[in-house]
């Protein structure tokens, strides 16, 4: 039996070794294809010009990035932040029902500013 030994495995000093975690789940969006979508519908709705082509851009960087990195919190705010910017802008340009609703709400009239009678006492 003395031949037989049972090779033991070295003391460990109070420390384990932590067992591998599984990988979380990460959902892969694809906010580039979803936002070159939302482009293409503002572009048909006439609410994007040459003029919003920075802010445009600045979005799909932030898209492309937030693709690349998707677990990182802080792109992906400052996409969204991006985003809710550029569709503000269609907001901003006012949808033409809209426009015509404000249109029908302006002041008519004489533009002169006329005074208020005083009360007689």
């Amino acid at each position: 039996m003395a031949s037989e030994r049972i090779q033991k495995k070295p003391a460990v000093s109070g420390k384990t070794s932590p067992k591998p975690r599984k990988p979380k789940a990460v959902i892969h969006l694809r906010q580039r294809a979803a936002l070159e979508e939302t482009i293409q519908a503002m572009r048909i709705a006439g609410v994007l010009d040459k003029i919003d082509a920075a802010r445009v851009e600045v979005t799909r960087g932030l898209a492309d990035a937030v693709d690349q990195q998707p677990d990182n919190p802080i792109l992906f705010r400052e996409y969204r932040q991006a985003e809710k910017a550029l569709r503000e802008e269609s907001v901003a340009h006012g949808d033409p029902f809209d426009q015509l609703i404000a249109s029908l709400n302006a002041e008519v009239g004489n533009t002169k500013k006329q005074e208020t009678p005083k009360p007689r006492t």
